[in-house]
């Protein structure tokens, strides 16, 4: 499984398996594309314009609401029959809303007749107005190609000017820093057991395009409690608290250079207290300009920190300082026949190069035939470095309700999955009664 999954990702890489070129056009904030139903629609041979829509990270609601907000298309199942392949990525910006990108690929009639969009979601926006952008753009983009369609003569496009102008860009007085405060709870019980999870944490940044700075508190408390056979309970905690830090310089298209820190400490991890950090380089050899389409990253990264642990470790130590490198190769492309995910990972001790952690996983979604796709993972890893490791075993309790680390030499994990579906080529309609689209 790893060599298909490594050889699907490699093409990719290469280029074997690439989409065709991209030609980016402007995206007007107040244009609105509107069909009339009452102009006449002389005969056309080449009928409607039908549209795919691939969009790996929406939900169904979402595309629910772009097929019933864009309805001068026939929205189809299977790329294979359509006249436009619509591609949706996002990439996270600096303000912490995410900037949407659109890419029309023409099929049949319309091969080699291509555009991108693009569009913003700030951080404050409901979901209304993210739809709403979405289908705006959608169907701004779709203009050029449903003008050659049967649908051409009830089209009309409209334009709402500024009164005085465009208003100009007030200054910003957070001067691009963005926080976020994030706190929840959850409790749950029943005779015999109850469970209380609490989680919290608030970060800082500031992104642009030559720097960005991130921090990061937070933690996590979860707590389990059991009523057993003979009377007694049992009470079980886990604590993690948590802090981190990172500046990064921009250095062109290709390169990066970042310095971390971090501060931990886990009762899974044996760790009472973790501090410490490092330099790291990265190079893409792909632009970053393209990152929301494709990735190959080369990271390199050293650590130095101290460690002091709750109980003496199997290295009979109770506090010591740890030095490492680690170096990662990690490849990530969307296109239009799927996606694909490849990441390689090793590193080890500067003290004994024994210890030491490889890791390998990988990912691939394709689209194999009209409505046939096929979703593989899988990940390894070779332990080494169990370091913080209790001398003392584990108990029962500890082992059932995983609330210790375990000793290991190899961790793994396989996922496949099928999907195929058949018959009309068309998705227009939407029907929610009884919470079901089927």
């Amino acid at each position: 499984m790893f060599g298909l999954i490594a050889a699907t990702a490699l093409l990719a890489a290469t280029g074997v398996l690439a989409d065709p070129g991209d030609a980016t056009g402007p995206l007007a904030a107040r244009t609105a594309v509107l069909a009339a139903a009452d102009a006449p629609s002389p005969p056309d041979a080449a009928g409607p314009l039908r549209v795919f829509t691939d969009c790996p990270s929406c939900d169904a609601s979402n595309l629910d609401y772009l097929r019933t907000h864009v309805t001068f298309v026939d929205h189809v199942r299977d790329p294979a029959v359509a006249d436009v392949h619509l591609f949706l990525t996002s990439q996270t910006n600096g303000a912490g809303g995410n900037e949407i990108t659109m890419t029309f690929i023409g099929r049949g009639r319309f091969a080699g007749l291509d555009d991108t969009l693009r569009f913003t979601e700030r951080a404050s926006d409901t979901d209304d107005a993210s739809r709403h952008a979405a289908a705006r753009t959608m169907a701004l983009g779709l203009t050029r190609y449903a003008a050659h369609t049967t649908a051409a003569p009830r089209l009309s496009i409209g334009y709402e000017a500024e009164a005085a102008g465009p208003a100009p860009h007030g200054p910003d007085h957070w001067h691009d820093w963005v926080f976020n405060t994030y706190a929840s709870a959850y409790l749950s019980g029943e005779s015999l057991t109850r469970s209380l999870s609490v989680k919290f944490y608030q970060s800082a940044g500031q992104i642009r395009a030559a720097h960005k700075f991130g921090v990061k508190v937070g933690g996590s408390y979860q707590e389990d409690r059991y009523t057993l056979s003979d009377g007694s309970h049992l009470r079980s905690i886990a604590r993690n608290p948590t802090a981190s830090m990172r500046y990064v310089w921009s250095l062109g298209e290709h390169w990066s250079t970042m310095v971390q820190g971090t501060a931990a400490a886990s009762t899974y991890d044996n760790v009472k207290l973790e501090y410490g950090g490092g330099p790291a380089l990265e190079c893409d050899l792909f632009r970053y300009s393209e990152s929301t389409r494709r990735q190959l990253r080369l990271d390199y990264t050293t650590d130095v920190r101290h460690m002091r642990y709750f109980e003496e470790t199997i290295y009979d130590q109770t506090q010591e300082f740890l030095s490492s490198q680690a170096l990662a190769v990690t490849l990530e492309s969307a296109e239009v026949w799927g996606t694909s995910g490849l990441a390689l990972q090793a590193q080890h001790y500067f003290r004994d190069i024994r210890q030491n952690h490889l890791k390998a996983s990988g990912s691939v979604s394709l689209r194999l035939a009209e409505g046939l796709s096929l979703d593989l993972g899988a990940s390894g890893e070779r332990v080494r470095d169990q370091l913080s490791l209790p001398r003392a075993s584990a108990t029962d309790q500890e082992i059932l309700l995983q609330r210790r680390e375990l000793a290991t030499e190899y961790q793994y994990s396989l996922s496949v999955g099928v999907s195929y579906t058949f018959g009309s080529i068309y998705n227009n309609v939407v029907n929610p009664r009884f919470g079901t689209k089927s």
